[in-house]
Parts: structure tokens; C-alpha cells; sequence
């Protein structure tokens, strides 16, 4: 699925490019909603794999760690 959304992602990057070379708005914006679509669900994605992960106990990262150094002082 990644590769799908990198794709998607890609894919609308390059409407955008056109539309801003080419000076469309419809193919700027139609572009950036493409591209920006792609990345948001590919974010998401990688959220339910790591929430997935962490319910089985195989993440590498506790919640603990992630929300930063321990106070040592």
C-alpha cells in the first residue's frame, strides 16, 4: 500500500509542478489536493501500523519513550 500512496503522492506532485510551470490553477490546486491526499493517508497508515504493533508488543518504541527524555533531576 505504501508504494500505492507514494505513487498517488507523485502523481499529483507532478499536476502540481505543470500547474505552476504552466500557470493553471486548476491543475495547481487539483495538483496539491493529489499530492497532499497521497501523503495524509500514507501518515495514517503508518499510524495504524504502529498502533498494531504496539497492541501485539513488538514496537520498538514505548509511548513512554516517545513523549521524551525521563526527568533525571
Amino acid at each position: 500500500m505504501a508504494y500505492w500512496l507514494t505513487a498517488l503522492s507523485v502523481a499529483g506532485a507532478i499536476a502540481l509542478g505543470y500547474g505552476l510551470i504552466m500557470l493553471d490553477g486548476w491543475a495547481t490546486v487539483g495538483g496539491l489536493a493529489v499530492a497532499m491526499t497521497g501523503k495524509l493517508w500514507f501518515c495514517d497508515r503508518m499510524v495504524w501500523l504502529y498502533e498494531d504493533m504496539e497492541r501485539s508488543g513488538n514496537a520498538t518504541l514505548s509511548r513512554k519513550a516517545a513523549s521524551g527524555p525521563a526527568d533525571t533531576g
